[in-house]
C-alpha cells in the first residue's frame, strides 16, 4: 500500500506474542482439565511476557504510552529478567535498611522486633529483590504476632550457603492451611475476621501476595524458601481469633507463655553459587 513501509509492521513482535497466546492457551487447557499446573507458574510466565504486551499497547494507545511506560518500569524493578551477575548486595546493609523501615512502620505496635546483626556476605542478586524478600517475611511475621509478642530476624553463613531466618512467636498457620499459603489469594483466616487492613497492624489480612511472590523469586533466582509454623492451641482454626494483646489473653500470664504456644519461622536458602567470591571485603 502506498505510504506504508513494511518496516513499521512489527511482524516479529506479533509473532512472538502470538505464540504466547497459544502458550496462554495451553495453560488454561491444563487448568481446565484439571492438571496439576502450579498457579504460581502461570503468574510468573505471564510476567514474562507482559513487557511485551505493554510496548504493543503503547503504540495503539497513545494517550497512555507515558503510565504504561511507567508500568513497565515498576515491572523491570519488581521482577527483573535475570540476576546481574556483577551485582552484589551487601547483606548488612540490607538489613539496616530493612529494619529502619520496619521501626517506622511499627511505631503504633508493642513489640520486640530484633534484627540480629547478620555474618557479613555479598550475594549476587538485585537489592530490590533481597529487600522484597525480607520486608515481605517481617511484614508477614509482624501481622502475625500479637502485641507485647517478639520477631527475630537472623542472617548466618551455613556449609550449604547463606541462610536468613524470620521468626515469629506469634499464632502461628493452623495444619490445614499450611500446604496453601505460597499459592496466593489464599487468606489463611476467614477473611471477615480481618482487621483494618492498615500494613503492619495484627491480623491485617492481605491477599497473600507477598508469600507468592517470595516463591516466584525463589523459583527464578534459583534460592529456597521454607517453613515450619505451630498453630497456638488456644485458637487452633482458622475462624478462632487472638485478642491482639498478651496482656488480653486469659490463657497466658507472661509474655513468655505465648512465646511457647505458636509460631513460624520463615527460612530462606541461598546456595554458593549466589553468594560473592571475595567476602573479605564485608568481613
Amino acid at each position: 500500500m502506498e505510504g506504508l513501509s513494511p518496516g513499521k509492521f512489527p511482524f516479529e513482535r506479533i509473532s512472538r506474542n502470538l505464540a504466547r497466546l497459544k502458550l496462554i492457551e495451553k495453560q488454561v487447557a491444563y487448568i481446565v482439565d484439571e492438571k496439576d499446573f502450579a498457579e504460581r507458574n502461570v503468574i510468573s510466565r505471564f510476567l514474562d511476557h507482559l513487557k511485551d504486551l505493554i510496548e504493543i499497547e503503547k503504540e495503539d494507545e497513545l494517550r497512555f504510552a507515558d503510565a504504561m511506560e511507567a508500568i513497565k518500569q515498576k515491572l523491570e524493578e519488581l521482577f527483573p529478567d535475570k540476576i546481574e551477575q556483577q551485582e552484589g548486595v551487601d547483606v548488612a546493609a540490607a538489613f539496616q535498611s530493612a529494619e529502619a523501615q520496619v521501626r517506622k512502620a511499627t511505631e503504633d505496635r508493642d513489640l520486640s522486633i530484633e534484627f540480629v546483626p547478620p555474618d557479613p556476605v555479598m550475594i549476587v542478586m538485585q537489592p530490590q529483590i533481597l529487600m522484597s524478600v525480607l520486608l515481605g517475611l517481617v511484614r508477614n511475621a509482624v501481622e502475625n504476632t500479637p502485641d507485647q509478642g517478639k520477631v527475630v530476624v537472623k542472617g548466618e553463613r551455613t556449609a550449604d550457603g547463606y541462610r536468613i531466618t524470620v521468626r515469629d512467636h506469634g499464632t502461628g498457620i493452623p495444619e490445614s492451611e499450611q500446604p496453601n499459603i505460597f499459592e496466593g489469594f489464599y487468606p489463611v483466616q476467614e477473611t471477615d475476621l480481618y482487621s483494618s487492613g492498615r500494613r503492619y497492624a495484627f491480623n491485617a489480612g492481605g491477599t497473600g501476595t507477598d508469600l507468592l511472590k517470595i516463591k516466584l523469586f525463589s523459583e527464578r533466582f534459583g534460592f529456597n524458601i521454607s517453613f515450619k509454623s505451630r498453630r497456638c492451641p488456644w485458637i487452633p482454626t482458622p475462624r478462632d481469633i487472638c485478642p491482639g494483646d498478651i496482656s488480653r489473653c486469659s490463657y497466658c500470664t507472661t509474655p513468655e507463655d505465648c512465646y511457647k504456644n505458636g509460631g513460624t519461622e520463615f527460612v530462606v536458602d541461598i546456595p554458593p553459587e549466589r553468594l560473592a567470591i571475595d567476602q573479605e571485603a564485608v568481613a
